[in-house]
């Protein structure tokens, strides 16, 4: 008899877990919903913005002129936004790319003829009004470029000013700067044998 009444509550109290698990999975799927970005296609990570304003690059495909283009999107939660199309303006996609609260976005780029004086890579400031400057380029050391080389991860203010770990042309050492726009740099750092800073690879 103990051993019937100790099933029953057994089976009492799993019918009991299984109930409330099925109302807390109804009440996640009413107050969450999930919105599919599609297929990013792309190595660069995304960023976000304290309006929750998401920008990435991805490849798309353009059927009128039959080409793979890379295109840096905006997604606000609910719907994606096609907001700068790199290779129109000339450029390739390359890396990262980060987003401010004014709607401002920077990339590092490859060149695809637009870079100044044919440097290999440009960091470049894209506005809200989707004209874009032209803050620094890269061309290896003793290339002629701002910097010898971009590191792969740099962030942005509001102000539009962008931090970045760069190599310095002459030589190659590792810096962090500070772009206040083209051409305007300020060096915060040299990373020296006795001043060590872990740089991402």
């Amino acid at each position: 008899m103990n051993q019937r009444r100790h099933k029953a509550h057994f089976l009492a109290a799993i019918f009991g877990l299984l109930f409330f698990i099925s109302q807390v999975n109804s009440a996640l799927a009413q107050n969450y919903t999930f919105n599919s970005l599609g297929e990013v296609n792309s190595t660069t990570p995304p960023s976000i913005n304290n309006l929750g304003k998401v920008a990435y690059i991805r490849r798309v495909f353009d059927q009128v002129q039959s080409r793979n283009e890379s295109v840096v999107m905006i997604h606000d939660g609910t719907s994606e936004t096609a907001f700068f199309n790199l290779d129109d303006a000339g450029f390739f996609g390359q890396s990262y790319t980060v987003i401010n609260d004014n709607g401002a976005l920077a990339a590092v780029v490859l060149n695809g003829g637009t870079c100044p004086n044919n440097h290999l890579n440009c960091l470049i400031r894209i506005n809200p009004n989707q004209t874009f400057t032209v803050l620094a380029t890269a061309n290896g050391v003793g290339g002629g470029g701002d910097f010898a080389e971009f590191q792969n991860f740099f962030s942005m203010n509001n102000a539009g000013q962008v931090a970045v770990a760069v190599r310095r042309t002459s030589d190659g050492a590792n810096q962090i700067v500070r772009i206040d726009g083209a051409g305007v740099f300020t060096v915060i750092v040299t990373i020296t044998a006795t001043f060590l800073l872990s740089l991402p690879v």
